[in-house]
């Protein structure tokens, strides 16, 4: 609890500090955790979808997905093909903790789980855009809770956009809650001239 009251303390000492240099909150990362207590649900795939575990020969499918799923995120959205291959270049990389769906003989999502010091993550979800809607994303993030389920582990956390609201919604349907947050604080954008006018 002491800690816990600390955070608090810290936290609103970081706003107090944005606040008075003028920043506003601009980009919230929250870090969700499940604890098991007992096994996941079970998946349900959307018809005309198979899931199955990741193969060497799917890694510019993985990207170009990943490409799709996040064209607006500033970070996982620039994934290219020599980024991902240094990825699976780590220690923690197991590709039977590696799920992909196809439709169609296509790939249309993935979820690649990762197993750090004993707790499970979701480590990434990412859908293509023309499969969203569906329940994919929640198929996919069951699959691969159950893998880590299967592998004796108890706890699960994941990291995900606080604006992202079809995530959120997956992710907390499926027994997540808020463990932390973290806030990204920016200069407002500048309010327009009056004084400058436009013309067509």
């Amino acid at each position: 609890r002491q800690s816990r009251g600390l955070g608090d303390v810290y936290k609103r000492q970081a706003r107090a500090l944005a606040s008075s240099a003028g920043l506003v909150a601009g980009r919230t990362l929250l870090a969700l955790r499940l604890t098991f207590d007992g096994a996941p649900t079970p998946e349900r795939v959307p018809d005309g979808v198979t899931l199955r575990t990741f193969e060497a020969d799917d890694v510019d499918a993985v990207v170009a997905v990943n490409a799709r799923a996040f064209a607006h995120h500033p970070e996982q959205g620039a994934m290219d093909r020599a980024d991902m291959e240094r990825r699976m270049a780590s220690d923690w990389f197991d590709a039977e903790g590696f799920f992909v769906a196809e439709r169609d003989g296509r790939v249309v999502g993935f979820h690649w789980t990762k197993v750090e010091d004993s707790i499970g993550e979701v480590y990434v979800v990412g859908i293509d855009p023309d499969a969203q809607g569906g329940g994919l994303g929640t198929a996919l993030t069951a699959r691969g809770l159950r893998h880590l389920h299967e592998r004796g582990l108890e706890v699960v956390d994941l990291y995900v956009e606080g604006d992202n609201a079809a995530a959120l919604t997956v992710y907390r349907n499926l027994g997540f809650a808020d463990h932390a947050r973290d806030t990204l604080y920016v200069r407002p954008p500048a309010a327009p001239d009056p004084h400058t006018h436009t013309h067509p």
